[in-house]
């Protein structure tokens, strides 16, 4: 198994800079993801004070010699910002690692792709990519209902905003859809987002943001609020504050009936598929991969932090990181851009 890391930036303002992880070279399995400029918006109430930061991204992911199926792309946003002490994330002391889930989605790569998704088919070799910003490539999702209008049309993910993080400590265990915070939060047992909606009715539950509505997509709320944007200097200064993001990319295994499920038709070895929920590619290793089964993780359901912990041993797993500035200032605000990334790294190089 053959792994690289490289950097690509891209400089401005509103723009998020590209991030490049892993390389496809020779004839060594490999995966490589690529997060393309996204759009970084900062959103004002009346009185010119930040009410929002929201993201747009697109991606692009590869893999190639693999000598399993890849059929499934789980990925999953995260965000933190430095505290009034200036810590990063990365520096520990608040909110467990600093970061905390923004969104996460689980498309299956079976010619059934929205438009605004370039896929090839269900293979050894292949990729997926989102020619267009996240945003609209989930309004063209056939599984978003505009019927019902109390329920918003997806749009750029809040990663702070006036709501700011849910209270998830304040909801039992037992309400939670997949029955605990903690599985809630590590991914490793979310339940449908229509369960969750639950906890959204009459405004007495979560502040959660559903940028996926009508599809049983994992969603949470914001990961901070927008206070410590807020500009409390003197004219002509600005305050800034950095926002980093953390993406995780996993390749999962086709799963269902091998002769008339969703990934049928596509010439996959029977012995490729998984009979219930899908798993990470080369569960119990090979190639040199990290041996989930053989040391007791469920593969078909691994935590975040487990992805994370394990991303520099298996080759189906990928952890970049980026971070951009907000700069406040009385008269305007404004986004500077910067951009860092690592397989398999906590912190961003410097």
């Amino acid at each position: 198994m053959q792994r690289r890391t490289y950097l690509k930036t891209l400089a401005g303002v509103g723009a998020l800079g590209a991030v490049g992880v892993g390389a496809l070279s020779g004839n060594a399995a490999a995966m490589t993801v690529n997060i393309g400029a996204g759009d970084v918006n900062v959103g004002t109430n009346d009185e010119g004070e930040i009410d929002a930061v929201t993201i747009d991204p697109k991606f692009r992911v590869e893999w190639r010699n693999f000598d399993q199926t890849v059929a499934k792309i789980f990925y999953l946003v995260e965000a933190a910002v430095e505290d009034e002490d200036g810590r990063t994330p990365y520096e520990g002391g608040y909110l467990g690692d600093g970061f905390t889930p923004v969104f996460r989605a689980t498309p299956w790569i079976n010619a059934s792709a929205p438009t605004g998704v370039s896929e090839s088919a269900p293979g050894t070799t292949g990729h997926y990519e989102l020619t267009v910003p996240l945003s609209q490539v989930l309004a063209n999702d056939s599984r978003v209902s505009n019927a019902d209008t109390s329920r918003p049309v997806p749009r750029p993910l809040d990663v702070f905003n006036n709501a700011g993080r849910p209270d998830y400590e304040s909801v039992a265990d037992g309400d939670y859809p997949a029955g605990s915070q903690a599985s809630y939060l590590d991914g490793t047992s979310m339940g449908p987002a229509s369960d969750a909606e639950s906890m959204l009715v009459d405004t007495q539950g979560l502040p959660l943001v559903n940028n996926f509505p009508g599809a049983n997509a994992g969603y949470y709320g914001a990961a901070g609020g927008v206070s410590q944007f807020r500009d409390t200097t003197e004219d002509e200064q600005k305050k800034e504050t950095r926002v980093f993001l953390r993406y995780t990319f996993e390749l999962q295994r086709p799963n269902g009936d091998p002769t008339t499920g969703a990934f049928s038709g596509f010439g996959i070895p029977a012995s490729d598929f998984d009979s219930g929920n899908s798993r990470i590619v080369y569960p119990s290793g090979g190639l040199g991969n990290y041996d989930f089964e053989g040391n007791g993780y469920t593969a078909s359901g691994l935590s975040y932090a487990t992805l994370r912990n394990f991303a520099d041993q298996h080759v189906g797993i990928t952890v970049a990181t980026t971070d951009f500035t907000v700069k406040v200032g009385n008269e305007t605000s404004e986004v500077g851009v910067t951009g860092t990334s690592g397989t398999g790294a906590e912190a961003p190089s410097t």
